[in-house]
């Protein structure tokens, strides 16, 4: 899709490819994403039992997400890190289970049957193919909370950093994650790379492994300049926890502001007012159409 609009108009970053259109992080959700016009496809990394790059949301496979080869819903989490690709591709993604909150929530998403997890590698073929000139938004997805659920976190930064060499994705792809020591760790292995850090609602800037232990405290209690100063390109912050004038803070300090997860049309019209430089939604074909409203 040729995207027209009007200067200075955010990135449009589709959700886990296009989440309310069709099932999360998969290749059916990125082609509805290029289809709607994104500038960049936002995708989830894991890393599977044999040290492949898969694209899924959580460490783990979710009961809400997820039924077995035999068709039924999983009971329990299941650790993306026990499984290798083929055991993780037999599991399928199609659709949210029925009667639960993330149901109702994306109640009008269209289930595909059959769906499974891709590799990134598979994501970046399928854009290739596509013929797409659009970004990668790659999310590490790590936490300290349950180290187990990845690799060692040199051992991590290694697996991603030579899939985006061997990928040739790294002038076309930032990474970034809520455990600002992955995309360091990366960046040390791959210099000039792109990289962002992540903050939502519950972010209080303590030293400890999220913020790979700097103290927020040392920054004037200022979340941009603390981005800033840590080698980051990107700030993606939850868009209701920011100010106008950490908007103007981020902006002066030269950072590239991505909000999410900006889904209705109020909402959009307030971030393409305050000029942030991309909106990430679950919803690209509302925001495409916002931007390129009366042309």
């Amino acid at each position: 899709m040729v995207r027209i609009r009007p200067e200075h108009a955010p990135q449009i970053h589709g959700h886990r490819g296009a989440r309310g259109l069709f099932p999360e992080n998969s290749l059916v959700a990125i082609q509805s994403a290029v289809q709607c016009g994104c500038d960049a496809i936002e995708v989830d990394l894991c890393i599977s039992a044999d040290d492949q790059v898969v694209v899924h949301h959580d460490p783990v496979l979710s009961p809400c997400l997820v039924r077995d080869p035999g068709g039924r819903w999983i009971e329990e989490e299941i650790r993306v890190r026990e499984l290798t690709v083929r055991e993780l591709q037999s599991f399928d993604i199609g659709r949210i289970r029925p009667g639960t909150e993330y149901g109702t929530t994306f109640r009008h998403q269209q289930p595909v049957d059959g769906t499974s997890i891709p590799t990134l590698e598979e994501c970046v073929r399928l854009v290739d193919r596509l013929q797409a000139d659009i970004l990668f938004n790659l999310e590490l997805k790590s936490t300290p909370l349950d180290p187990a659920s990845t690799p060692p976190m040199a051992d991590f930064a290694r697996i991603v950093a030579a899939e985006l060499n061997r990928l040739d994705l790294v002038e076309h792809a930032f990474v970034q994650s809520f455990d600002w020591r992955l995309p360091r760790a990366v960046q040390c292995l791959v210099p000039g790379l792109k990289i962002g850090f992540t903050t939502g609602l519950e972010f209080e800037g303590k030293p400890d492994a999220w913020t790979d232990y700097h103290d927020l405290k040392n920054f004037n209690a200022q979340t941009p300049a603390m981005v800033k100063a840590l080698g980051a390109h990107v700030w993606s912050s939850d868009h209701r926890c920011l100010t106008r004038s950490e908007v103007a803070l981020a902006h002066d300090l030269g950072l590239e502001l991505n909000v999410w997860t900006v889904n209705t049309t109020r909402d959009m019209e307030k971030w393409i007012e305050w000029e942030a430089d991309a909106i990430t939604t679950d919803y690209p074909d509302r925001l495409h159409a916002l931007l390129t409203r009366g042309q």
